[in-house]
């Protein structure tokens, strides 16, 4: 998985566990999609800290509307649905 240089990253979804991000990332990245999750680690530690913001699912700004695609044919639930 590469970012591209000169490229914007955007957050495509936020999830609200840790499994189902990868899943998503991990399906998109089998398509070929630069995809990565951040602000992981604050949901193994949310519980014991306070309120968490979810797990951001994150790709280039070009590849967003292939990932949306990508997400909808596999029955993923898409953002502001």
């Amino acid at each position: 998985m590469t970012v591209k240089k000169n490229s914007s990253v955007v957050v495509l979804k936020t999830f609200s566990t840790y499994s189902e991000a990868a899943v998503c990332c991990n399906m998109l990245q089998a398509y070929g999609i630069a995809a990565f999750l951040s602000n992981e680690s604050t949901m193994v530690f949310g519980n014991i800290f306070g309120p968490v913001n979810g797990v951001r699912l994150n790709v280039n700004a070009e590849d967003v509307e292939t990932a949306l695609a990508l997400m909808k044919n596999n029955g993923e639930e898409l953002p502001n649905e």
